[in-house]
């Protein structure tokens, strides 16, 4: 009965010691796992990974040099795009490598540099070759709005002042994109207003010959209050009414003829 129950205890305890030490193997993997969540985030693990890119980079040369290169033939558009961004963000490392790869490889610079002139299209410059001091040959029986060479587009009006501008024009070059704003002109003085408005007998006659009255003004002096400050001016500034100052066109008994004049009279010395 004795030996019975001897035998029964150390079963049990047998079992007893079998369950306590999985449950402590048990505990312990569960501390491990935690520590190990903890220690392995995300950050150590990218960075293990680049570290192990890099050292197989370094160790297997040839193989990463075929890989890139399917790589760039599989994604050309990628390549493109990841070339044009690091070029915009390094440009001066850029414009560097260039300048030296041209000092120390002369030769293969010229070379592309006289392939590129030939593979050039000649026919792409035609155009503008037959455009050579075309202008100084102007004809207006010809439509040159047609031409494509001289047609630059539609102006498009500015969306704050209205102003027409070409499209390849910045928008705010204008009126500063609306901070800078005029004020609108009022009417025209008189006889200006009657001479524009054909209220005057004179009207038709003004605006047939309009440009031919605005010439005779180039040979006038411009009069005004100049303002000065200090004895620097880097700017000519006046004050109050603008004046446009013309003499006679023929000068007075005994008074030798200037400014004007002397381009009717023909003094040659003094219109040299």
């Amino acid at each position: 009965m004795y030996q019975i129950c001897l035998s029964q205890l150390n079963s049990d305890t047998a079992l007893l010691s079998d369950e306590f030490t999985s449950v402590i193997e048990t505990f312990i993997r569960s501390k491990r796992g935690k520590k190990r969540r903890k220690r392995f985030s995300n950050t150590i693990r990218t960075k293990q990974l680049r570290e192990a890119a890099s050292k197989c980079t370094k160790s297997h040369r040839e193989v990463h040099r075929e890989a890139s290169r399917k790589y760039d033939e599989n994604h050309p558009e990628i390549v493109k795009q990841v070339v044009r961004k690091y070029k915009q963000t390094h440009s001066e490392i850029v414009k560097n490598a260039e300048k030296v790869y041209k000092v120390k490889n002369p030769d293969v610079n010229r070379a592309a540099t006289a392939r590129y002139h030939e593979k050039r299209p000649k026919n792409k410059l035609m155009p503008w070759t037959s455009k050579h001091l075309s202008g100084l040959n102007y004809d207006s029986k010809i439509n040159y709005s047609n031409d494509k060479i001289v047609n630059l587009g539609p102006r498009i009006p500015c969306s704050w002042c209205h102003a027409l501008k070409w499209k390849d024009e910045t928008q705010g070059m204008c009126c500063s994109s609306g901070k800078v704003q005029l004020p609108k002109l009022g009417s025209y003085p008189e006889p200006l207003h009657s001479l524009l408005t054909h209220q005057d007998q004179l009207s038709e006659h003004f605006l047939k010959n309009a440009r031919k009255c605005n010439e005779c003004f180039q040979m006038i002096s411009f009069g005004a209050k100049e303002v000065r400050e200090g004895n620097f001016m880097p700017t000519f500034k006046v004050q109050g009414q603008v004046y446009h100052r013309i003499g006679s066109l023929m000068s007075e008994a005994n008074q030798k003829p200037s400014f004007l004049q002397i381009y009717f009279v023909g003094d040659e010395h003094q219109e040299k």
